[in-house]
């Protein structure tokens, strides 16, 4: 999808998935398609979004619509995170603890313990296990 968007004139591109992977939905709506239709949705949807992507314009379905606003969303408070921010993310979702992650990152464990509380505000989340969940859709576990 991201070389056919750099032809010449890129072609009209609606996306047909089966995959509800978070990462996969991610990466196939950043290429900008003009349309995204999941393989739950009835053959009439299908029809619907090709008929509307040849004629110009865009078609998502209810699903696709709402994971594209979540998504955007998150992605506003991941870039709101600091480097050192998101370290102490990648980190916390590796499962090391805050005595091992201030000892790779030559800081106190109060400053890690710190950097952990700021994320769960920033992220609206409430546990370590959330911070992790978060990691893994988000891409920054690696």
């Amino acid at each position: 999808l991201r070389r056919l968007r750099l032809e010449k004139t890129p072609p009209r591109m609606l996306i047909f998935s089966g995959t509800l992977c978070h990462k996969t939905i991610v990466d196939a709506l950043r290429c900008r398609p003009d349309g995204f239709v999941e393989k739950s949705e009835s053959l009439r949807s299908l029809l619907d979004g090709i008929r509307l992507v040849l004629e110009g314009f865009r078609y998502f379905t209810p699903f696709a619509s709402a994971f594209m606003q979540d998504s955007f969303q998150s992605l506003g408070r991941t870039a709101e995170l600091t480097g050192r921010e998101r370290e102490v993310l990648q980190l916390t979702a590796e499962g090391r603890s805050c005595k091992e992650i201030a000892h790779r990152l030559v800081i106190a464990v109060k400053t890690v313990e710190n950097h952990r509380q700021h994320l769960m505000e920033k992220l609206k989340i409430h546990n370590v296990a959330g911070l992790t969940r978060y990691a893994i859709a988000e891409g920054i576990l690696a």
